[in-house]
């Protein structure tokens, strides 16, 4: 009973790894190398499912940064066009807002597509 119990867990934890592995090169496809922003919403519940089996499957304590940084800088991009959408229905349209928000959003894809390139670029070619 108790080798069942072990191998059980075992292979629990080797296929954790393996949909891992998958869901990995999953966001890699989604980000890299053509950066769609269309397709950015659909990446950050990938790069979340991510986060989440990382906490599973691995051993390590910390989940690399790449990660938790792609989905809140995701994440807010979201939200900022999420909310500029709404403001533009409203008559009259606050444009300085919008602007604004379009900029700061703006800035953080670019600093996403940064870290995208530095994560798997040449340096990083075994990242899935």
């Amino acid at each position: 009973e108790k080798q069942i119990l072990k191998e059980t867990r075992t292979l629990t934890a080797h296929t954790y790894r393996k949909y891992l592995k998958k869901k990995k090169k999953e966001m890699k496809e989604g980000l890299y190398p053509k950066f769609i922003r269309s397709e950015l919403h659909s990446t950050r519940k990938v790069v979340k499912e991510i986060l989440y089996l990382s906490t599973i499957a691995c051993r390590k304590k910390e989940i690399d940064s790449f990660y938790r940084d792609s989905a809140t800088l995701i994440g807010e991009w979201h939200d900022a066009m999420t909310f500029i959408r709404s403001q533009q229905k409203k008559r009259p349209a606050d444009a300085k807002l919008i602007k604004k928000l379009r900029q700061e959003s703006n800035a953080n894809l670019k600093l996403l597509r940064g870290r995208i390139r530095r994560f798997y670029g040449v340096s990083n070619a075994k990242q899935p």
